[in-house]
């Protein structure tokens, strides 16, 4: 049809706008998936000079859920050279894409991204909705608190681990949660023994106990 080669043109408009609204375009068109390389085709909209465009991209590809759209998000995460907006929006790409190998690249980058795109993965670990990947984000978040003690000097790091945890549900949670409860901000306390609430059906030891405590505290 016609639409397909004006929507490539609009690719290279001189307009932003023009070029942002092509990429929009090709990422919602089941047409474009069956005729097109879809991810070749978007890939150099990455590194367009406009931040809109590129943040689009990022979008777009995210929609196609495979593990190569998932290993170029993560090429341009990586780069030094890709503004933090970008980065942010990276990581809410792969975040959203919900696969087990855009979860294994966010886990890659807790290890060099700042404390700003941390708090991002952080943050999106409680928003997951397949219960498949449950297990596999919380142990990455296990790794995080074992790995990177002195990011836990932010409360908001502590904070958002703990939301994130109480949402996934998962046993391996229940030590760090367990230690947080003794947390020196009763901030953390508080919201760390809400989230072992989410545990006492698997009435394990220790865990009973706490709940009980904070609630005769109360």
């Amino acid at each position: 049809t016609r639409i397909v080669p004006a929507f490539i043109a609009a690719l290279s408009d001189h307009h932003a706008g023009v070029r942002k609204e092509a990429v929009a375009g090709i990422g919602v068109r089941a047409e474009f998936t069956e005729q097109l390389d879809i991810l070749a085709l978007l890939k150099p909209m990455l590194y367009d000079f406009s931040l809109p465009v590129c943040q689009q991209a990022a979008i777009a590809i995210s929609r196609l859920k495979t593990p190569e759209a998932a290993t170029l998000l993560f090429e341009v995460l990586q780069s030094p050279i890709t503004p933090q907006p970008l980065k942010i929006d990276l990581i809410r790409a792969l975040a959203w894409m919900e696969t087990p190998t855009s979860w294994s690249y966010l886990q890659e980058a807790l290890d060099f991204l700042t404390p700003p795109e941390i708090l991002e993965i952080l943050r999106r670990s409680s928003q997951i909705t397949n219960p498949l990947l449950h297990s596999q984000v919380a142990r990455m978040l296990l790794d995080f608190y074992q790995k990177h003690p002195k990011s836990l000097e932010q409360i908001t790091v502590k904070q958002s681990l703990i939301q994130a945890w109480g949402h996934l549900h998962d046993p391996c949670a229940l030590q760090p949660l367990q230690g947080l409860s003794q947390d020196e901000n009763a901030r953390v306390r508080l919201h760390a023994i809400a989230a072992l609430k989410q545990f006492t059906y698997l009435n394990v030891e220790g865990v009973q106990q706490e709940v009980q405590g904070s609630q005769r505290e109360g």
